[in-house]
């Protein structure tokens, strides 16, 4: 294989491989089947010459070389996706999307009609579905694409999860006794 000729979505398996450190987790993570992430990970051997992962039990461990490779890959990616973001503007008075939104039943009453206001005044065209999402399932489906957007704690998530403080409360808690 030559390296002027490199599929692109190789490279993002390869960083998907690293990120879940294993095939079924990065088949799912990507939305590829078991066999086709094999199949990619085979080109990026011959690629690179190197086998890029090794088995250590259900899990897979980086070479030496891949560890070397993640950083600057990530970055080249992480660049990319900026540009293509760039040349797709976002046009909240003119589009006609819906968006699946995961909100915690605690914070909808405080947090949904300000946010619904808002929307509905910037983007007319905009429909907004509220989902129920177990806290253990949302970062699974925040990467399916099953929910678009999420308003929870800041919980710990791997760094495919970007995310943004928006609101700090204090808890007060009254009890009569």
């Amino acid at each position: 294989m030559r390296r002027n000729r490199i599929d692109l979505d190789l490279l993002i398996i390869l960083d998907a491989i690293y990120t879940e450190g294993g095939i079924t987790r990065a088949s799912k993570r990507i939305n590829l089947t078991q066999p086709a992430i094999s199949h990619a990970l085979g080109r990026l051997r011959e690629l690179f010459g190197d086998p890029l992962f090794v088995r250590e039990g259900r899990a897979v461990t980086p070479t030496p070389l891949t560890r070397n490779l993640i950083g600057p890959l990530r970055q080249a990616l992480r660049g990319l996706e900026t540009v293509l973001n760039d040349a797709e503007r976002f046009d909240p008075a003119v589009a006609s999307n819906r968006f699946a939104i995961a909100v915690r039943d605690v914070l909808e009453a405080s947090l949904l009609p300000g946010f619904m206001e808002r929307v509905a005044r910037t983007a007319p065209g905009i429909e907004i579905n509220t989902v129920y999402v177990n806290r253990r399932d949302l970062e699974a489906e925040l990467g399916a694409g099953t929910v678009d957007v999420a308003f929870d704690l800041l919980l710990p998530f791997t760094g495919a999860i970007h995310r943004r403080r928006v609101a700090l409360d204090q808890v007060v808690v009254v009890v009569w006794t």
